[in-house]
């Protein structure tokens, strides 16, 4: 008669013990947070608000340019869905996947998808936030007046219509020659306003103005000469 080895029997570390094990990397995140607290500080306060300057640019906190990002580059019919709905999903998966998926391998080398996927979320984390950083969509308000090299003269109506171009705003979104703004040159907004204009009792009609203005100031500005 023969016998089959017996299976080793596999027997848990006490709860005591396993805490005793876990606690050391959680204790020492917290000590780290409260030196960083006591040594760094939180950020000086700015000035109070001021309603009268209408030229802000609001940023959030640096680690959270990327989610600014991502905010700026949805469509705008999914940003309130997004903001309300999406910390809520990422909170909920956060708590279920331990219930779920409680067992199985910690090693990260017997994890090779763990780690990929991990990897490929501080990618697309670092990638936004440079994208939150430079916020093309933004108007540059530090775009200086178009120079003479760029306009190509110092006098007449081009040289007029240079100057036209940074005092009525234009130039903080669009670019002239690469100077200016992010969000395109100026035969981008030409090309859009050149669509039908809205009815007298669209809010946007003031925008559309001021734009058409934009337009007109950048025919002043005829085809100035482009640098490569």
């Amino acid at each position: 008669m023969s016998h089959s080895a017996a299976a080793p029997r596999v027997t848990e570390a006490p709860p005591r013990a396993r805490i005793s094990r876990h606690a050391p990397g959680p204790m020492l995140m917290i000590a780290g947070i409260v030196l960083l607290a006591i040594v760094v500080g939180a950020p000086a306060l700015g000035r109070p608000p001021d309603p009268s300057i209408i030229q802000a640019q609001p940023r959030p906190d640096w680690y959270l340019l990327w989610y600014f990002a991502v905010l700026a580059l949805l469509p705008a019919q999914l940003e309130t869905p997004v903001i309300v709905l999406g910390p809520l999903l990422f909170g909920a998966i956060l708590l279920v996947i331990p219930v779920l998926r409680n067992r199985g391998e910690r090693h990260p080398l017997r994890r090779p998808w763990a780690i990929g996927v991990v990897a490929l979320i501080w990618v697309m984390i670092g990638t936004l936030w440079i994208e939150g950083k430079r916020a093309p969509w933004s108007p540059d308000f530090s775009a200086q007046p178009l120079q003479a090299q760029v306009v190509g003269t110092t006098s007449g109506p081009v040289a007029e219509g240079g100057k036209l171009f940074h005092q009525k705003g234009c130039e903080f979104c669009h670019a002239i020659a690469g100077h200016g703004g992010h969000r395109g040159n100026f035969e981008d907004l030409e090309a859009g306003l050149r669509k039908p204009r809205a009815t007298d009792v669209d809010p946007r009609v003031k925008i559309l103005e001021a734009r058409d203005q934009c337009v007109d100031i950048g025919g002043r500005l005829h085809s100035p000469p482009r640098r490569g």
